[in-house]
């Protein structure tokens, strides 16, 4: 078997949904603008040498900010492994490693931080410089925050003080609660591992309490009722004040319940190899692996013996829709710190199902993404 350099094939590095980053949309027909969303990254790098230079402490805090509003879309980034069999040329396998794909839409403003601590301790050695052995590691992240969907819960806050906005707490009431602050993204890795398929599914639901919105309901009907007439105005606030210290007890004895309809957007995309190449050879895959995919060539392939400017490709089908959700929720919490909820939603509308084609290009052995091209293909079946 003869062995192909690794080769680094991406959108991005690393992988994002930014159609300008390459990322590949679902839909061309999208108003969108292609590169309508901007993205910049700060760094917060931070080396201390504590303890008479003994010790020291590495933080490198990077923060990714997405600006607009882009397109729906899919990015991967990927190490591609080849090997041909010399004694029979149609004959290749391919292996993918340390791969993340990436799927969904930034709407608005998202934040994605993460944060890299390394703690390490001298060595002094004889006849010779210093080292740094490390002794403790800290990687989180990345982490992707909507800041549009905090936004709306701290806006929802304000309405209802001092009621300033006329039945602004029944509006508040029926804001969409438990949006996941990670925005409208999925991330997922180990395509070779799973048979050379994987789906990624972002999405956002949420949630109306009809128990909260009743209670608020109840409430204001007790407050125009009683509230226009002083004498009744002093009784029904001090009820009102004497409720709320019964409620703030009540809220860490007695457990609550929520409950209520769920409405959400979706668009899952099942993306998988097709097919890969090496220069002018190209092997369709047959079959797959724990972690490598079986090629069969197309009968003329032949495999020059200086690789030098020949390109490594790997060709993905993904099929992507649009839906939308609804279902219902509920929870129960107590002690303000215990809770467990059950959601089920269900796809009440299919408003797109498409397909693409698309290849990844790069130079074999590239450890970069200098020379490498994406072939974005053409979409069909947008209905």
């Amino acid at each position: 078997m003869r062995q192909i350099s690794k080769t680094l094939l991406a959108t991005s590095d690393p992988a994002d949904i930014i159609e300008s980053h390459r990322a590949i949309p679902y839909d061309d027909t999208d108003d969108a603008p292609d590169n309508f969303t901007h993205s910049f990254s700060l760094h917060i790098q931070y080396k201390q040498y504590p303890l008479y230079g003994a010790w020291k402490v590495e933080a490198d805090m990077p923060l990714d900010i997405f600006v607009g509003l882009g397109k729906t879309g899919w990015g991967a980034r990927m190490m591609a492994d080849i090997q041909v069999d010399e004694t029979d040329p149609d004959s290749a396998t391919l292996t993918i490693t340390d791969d993340k794909f990436v799927a969904g839409k930034v709407i608005g403003f998202d934040l994605m931080p993460s944060i890299d601590i390394k703690i390490s301790h001298i060595r002094y050695h004889l006849f010779q410089s210093h080292t740094w052995d490390k002794v403790w590691e800290l990687n989180k992240g990345p982490y992707r925050f909507s800041v549009v969907s905090i936004l709306g819960l701290i806006i929802g806050k304000l309405i209802t003080l001092g009621d300033m906005i006329p039945l602004g707490d029944l509006l508040v009431a029926l804001f969409p609660q438990n949006i996941e602050t990670g925005g409208y993204y999925d991330k997922n890795e180990g395509i070779a591992a799973n048979g050379g398929k994987l789906k990624l599914t972002p999405e956002v639901v949420g949630d109306v309490d009809l128990v909260n919105f009743l209670t608020t309901v109840g409430e204001d009907i007790i407050r125009a009722v009683f509230l226009p007439e002083p004498p009744a105005e002093l009784v029904v606030m001090a009820i009102f004040a004497l409720g709320d210290i019964v409620l703030t007890i009540q809220d860490f004895i007695v457990p609550q319940v929520a409950l209520g309809p769920s409405f959400g957007l979706s668009s899952p995309v099942e993306i998988s190899i097709t097919d890969f190449s090496v220069g002018d050879s190209k092997f369709n895959v047959t079959d797959t692996g724990s972690s490598t995919f079986t090629g069969t060539g197309t009968g003329n392939a032949v495999l020059p013996a200086d690789l030098t400017g020949q390109n490594v490709s790997v060709s993905f089908h993904a099929d992507s829709h649009y839906y939308l959700l609804a279902g219902a929720f509920v929870q129960i919490s107590w002690l303000k710190i215990l809770s467990a909820e059950a959601r089920k939603v269900w796809q009440v509308l299919d408003e797109a199902e498409s397909t693409r084609d698309s290849t990844f290009y790069n130079l074999v052995g590239a450890a970069d993404l200098t020379n490498s091209s994406v072939d974005k293909g053409n979409l069909e079946g947008v209905v």
